[in-house]
């Protein structure tokens, strides 16, 4: 006869090892939130209406956390997107090469399909894609006066999208306005997309004001150096 205790199967096995293990879903939490723990009479027991919204809340902590690595991520490429462009301006050596830069970028890493650049002070004589315009004229056609000296993004009505892209791009819809200097006195860069939803009025603006400060800074040093060469000869 043998003396080894009896093998158990199955049930009886589950059921020895937990009374044997108490602490077992202490180091298990994640197990318990999977179990069911229906009432014998057929109504959701308390304990079970706990442990529901409990896993319910995992859920959603779950799905917050995807959510804000998701934004974290976006955040890192455009971070890094927005240090090239700004290495790219601090190199340019002029307005023309400045507004080229720009262009350059925001169409292509920003995923924009229209820019455009407007002076209200400065002389766009020679400057290729730079319009000049007057302070008023700019904002009666925009209808935005700048009040915080924010970039306003939105949905784009025909009179403004005629007023800064003209008539060759019917299909834009959504622009951001980056203003030079405070309620765009110096004038404004308005980058736009086919997508409706690419620069919503909820948009984050951050980065698009970091842009069009370092833009502004840089196209008046340059403006100030041309004056003084044009001085000099």
């Amino acid at each position: 006869m043998s003396t080894d205790a009896p093998t158990l199967h199955g049930e009886a096995y589950v059921a020895q090892f937990l009374s044997e293990n108490p602490d077992f879903f202490l180091r298990h939490r994640d197990l318990l939130m999977q179990l069911s723990v229906p009432h014998e009479a057929g109504a959701v027991s308390l304990v079970e209406r706990q442990v529901k919204a409990l896993r319910d809340r995992i859920r959603d902590l779950q799905s917050q956390m995807i959510e804000m690595l998701r934004h974290a991520r976006e955040n890192e490429q455009v971070l890094s997107q927005c240090l090239s462009l700004s290495l790219g301006m601090i190199e340019s050596s002029s307005i023309d090469q400045l507004i080229h830069v720009v262009r350059t970028e925001l169409l292509r890493e920003f995923r924009c399909d229209a820019l455009s650049v407007m002076f209200c002070q400065v002389d766009v004589s020679g400057i290729i894609h730079a319009r000049q315009v007057t302070h008023d004229q700019l904002l009666n056609e925009l209808g935005c006066g700048f009040p915080d000296g924010e970039p306003v993004c939105g949905y784009l009505d025909q009179r403004a999208r005629k007023f800064l892209f003209g008539d060759l791009n019917p299909d834009l819809h959504s622009v951001a306005l980056l203003p030079l200097g405070l309620n765009a006195a110096r004038g404004v860069i308005a980058i736009a997309s086919r997508e409706k939803e690419r620069f919503s009025p909820q948009m984050g603006t951050v980065f698009l004001q970091l842009i069009a400060q370092l833009f502004d800074a840089i196209q008046r040093k340059h403006a100030r150096e041309g004056h003084v060469r044009a001085s000099a000869g």
